[in-house]
């Protein structure tokens, strides 16, 4: 994981690796107009490892939101952060159902692993 993520080590610890987040479950999507930034709540299973977890990311100074198709339940095929140079990261939410798209930050932190 070449990705300077907060706390990133929490997840990495618990699972072995950086996941991608297939069919995890997006749990809640909070967005913080003042701070600018969004906290997501997932649940994530490692099928393999038989590993399951609740992951709270925050992502700060969040800009170009484009979000769509947030569903009652709402599951990811992949969650993609890709640093864009030193002080921005693109993040995309690919859908299996639900909520797809994207949004810009300039951080990123794992804020809890449960």
């Amino acid at each position: 994981m070449s990705l300077n993520i907060g706390n990133a080590s929490q997840l990495i610890e618990k699972f072995g690796y950086w996941p991608d987040f297939c069919d995890a479950r997006l749990e809640k999507l909070s967005l913080d107009l003042q701070s600018q930034s969004i906290l997501i709540s997932l649940d994530h299973i490692d099928k393999d490892k038989k590993l399951m977890s609740k992951i709270d990311l925050e992502f700060n100074d969040v800009g170009a939101i484009e979000l769509q198709d947030l569903l009652d339940e709402n599951i990811l095929d992949k969650l993609s952060i890709n640093q864009i140079d030193a002080e921005k990261y693109e993040i995309r939410m690919q859908a299996c159902y639900g909520i797809n798209g994207c949004f810009n930050c300039g951080s990123v932190e794992v804020k809890g692993v449960y």
